[in-house]
């Protein structure tokens, strides 16, 4: 919380910060390992592609 002008600055943050993680975040252990696989595979050809 430091690096915020001030605390109600900084928890604002957080509360966006998280409500996005927790929608767009994949959650292991609540998919298959191989679907975990199969989605890791695919983020990482994207991220390759989109740097390449």
């Amino acid at each position: 919380m430091q690096r915020f002008k001030n605390q109600s600055s900084g928890q604002h943050f957080l509360s966006t910060n998280d409500a996005v993680y927790n929608a767009f975040a994949v959650q292991p252990h609540l998919i298959s390992r191989c679907n975990l696989s199969r989605l890791r595979a695919e983020a990482n050809a994207a991220w390759a592609k989109a740097t390449a």
